[in-house]
């Protein structure tokens, strides 16, 4: 599933790429095509401008009937049929000028262009009807031309090629493929590997969805399993009293509670993940909030056998005191729970520079530290001296840690193994 997934943003990110560097690609080619016309026209206009000015008509005859505005009238001054025009040299090196008669014929060609290959009779009638501007084509090469009529019938074609023109809007194709085609290929492994890495969160966080979703059900599988069973016991006979199923009722009972606590749990943590979970923040005397709770717990340590200490010094902290409370009683019950017969579990409170801390501390078997970090994981549970023969669901320290997190805290181990396990909650404290 991730593989595609992966798969797939990675080709919308290249397809999306490929889309703005084509757009940006079009963009610069027809920006560049425009400004490189547009000089070459206007190197055309400059150059007939030039050559009214240097050789002007003469006056106009008033049997003038050449509505373009170009040169007419019945000859004389500079412009012979000849085709001597003068020395006259355009502004630009490779715009040329081409002087024929109005069949065609070439008079004069003084920069020596292909003047054979070039259609001018077909040019002036498109001028007389369209107007000035065309591109031909003339041994196999690319031309701007431009026609305007002169003195005696005669006309001006004004020229300028096309081939550079076209070697640099080439040569800007070659360069945006070639990039455009690099980008995307980079930009196409770059996405491979993005999408991997963004997606290791969500496989991550997914794994442990379903991982929970399957520890979830197995927990839950077996008390539900119990009080189906004794259900079905005393079913079979109705005409018995409570009192001759009474343990089957004890045993529904128990597994009750027990899916009642462990749905509470579940319910806590799914709070948790999704920013929900309930914190009333107050004040808090520490020192005070452990006193009563070591109280509380003083004699279920005893009962097992445990010797029971607090060390406790004054300090406050900010945060939810019912929270807080069943964290440090989360971690007194699993230090109670894994600590055995003859041992000692401490509870302690102190202020440690602009940090407050909570320590439990036990003489238990200890945590091995390659399952140091695993301890907080929620269902997790060591197969080792720690979980033989001591019941839970593996939820509690995963949820004490949300409640160090939720409280601005943060809650760590640390031990060795045969000497005990020591939790700190910390949390900034109040000054």
């Amino acid at each position: 599933m991730f593989r595609q997934v992966r798969i797939r943003l990675s080709l919308w990110y290249a397809g999306s790429l490929a889309a703005i560097l084509l757009a940006i690609g079009l963009t610069a080619y027809f920006v560049l095509r425009e400004s490189i016309d547009s000089e070459i026209n206007s190197s055309i206009r400059t150059t007939y401008s030039d050559f009214a000015t240097k050789y002007p008509p003469p006056m106009p005859n008033p049997r003038n009937n050449n509505p373009r505005g170009g040169y007419d009238g019945d000859g004389g001054g500079k412009y012979g049929s000849n085709g001597e025009y003068g020395d006259f040299n355009p502004r630009t090196t490779d715009v040329f000028l081409v002087f024929t008669d109005a069949a065609g014929t070439v008079l004069s060609n003084p920069r020596q262009v292909p003047a054979s290959s070039f259609a001018f009779a077909d040019y002036i009638a498109a001028a007389d009807r369209d107007g000035d501007w065309r591109d031909v084509q003339a041994d196999g090469d690319s031309y701007r031309l431009a026609s305007y009529l002169s003195p005696n019938g005669e006309y001006i074609h004004i020229g300028r090629s096309l081939a550079a023109r076209d070697a640099q809007l080439d040569r800007l194709s070659l360069v945006l493929a070639t990039g455009g085609l690099a980008g995307i290929v980079l930009a196409t492994g770059g996405g491979l590997w993005l999408a991997g890495r963004s997606l290791v969160p969500i496989r991550r966080s997914f794994e442990m969805q379903r991982q929970f979703v399957s520890d979830a059900s197995h927990e839950l599988r077996t008390p539900i399993a119990v009080v189906q069973a004794n259900n079905e016991l005393m079913l079979r006979h109705p005409e018995q009293t409570i009192e001759e199923n009474l343990d089957q009722a004890e045993a529904i009972a128990i597994e009750t509670e027990h899916l009642t606590r462990l749905i509470g749990d579940l319910l806590t943590l799914a709070r948790g993940d999704e920013g929900r979970l309930a914190l009333e923040k107050t004040e808090i005397d520490l020192e005070q909030l452990m006193g009563e709770l070591g109280r509380d717990v003083a004699p279920l340590a005893e009962a097992k056998g445990l010797t029971f200490k607090t060390d406790l010094a004054p300090v406050r902290i900010e945060g939810d005191r019912q929270r807080v409370r069943q964290l440090a009683y989360i971690l007194l019950d699993n230090a109670i729970k894994y600590t055995p017969e003859g041992g000692t579990v401490t509870l302690g409170t102190r202020k440690n520079g602009r940090k407050a801390e909570l320590t439990v501390r036990d003489t238990g078997p200890g945590i091995a530290p390659e399952h140091q970090e695993r301890v907080f994981d929620r269902f997790f549970r060591i197969d080792d001296v720690r979980t033989h023969s001591v019941s839970g669901t593996g939820l509690g320290l995963a949820i004490a840690k949300l409640i160090a997190e939720a409280n601005h805290g943060a809650l760590s181990v640390r031990s060795d193994v045969g000497h005990g396990a020591t939790f700190t909650f910390r949390v900034p404290a109040k000054e």
